[in-house]
């Protein structure tokens, strides 16, 4: 099953930044099939997995401070300088 998803988004984290929709695979569960790269919003950690990790291993910040992405998505932040 495939739903897309909200694409890139402005550095709230919640706006879109432009209208580009990426899709994204879930299994009948609602489960990413794809592992995403999770982002630490304080101090940049990055983690590959599938789940949303429970908060960063690296310096501790809670689960609503990781952002998680397809690195296709990271990537199109990084070249159109949209902050993420």
């Amino acid at each position: 099953m495939q739903q897309p998803s909200q694409g890139a988004t402005s550095g709230d984290g919640m706006t879109p930044a432009s209208p580009v929709n990426i899709v994204r695979e879930y299994d009948d569960a609602g489960t990413n099939v794809v592992d995403l790269v999770w982002r630490c919003t304080h101090c940049g950690y990055q983690r590959l997995a599938a789940a949303k990790p429970d908060g960063c291993s690296a310096c501790g910040a809670s689960a609503e401070h990781i952002i998680g992405r397809t690195s296709i998505e990271w990537r199109f932040l990084m070249r159109h300088d949209v902050e993420h």
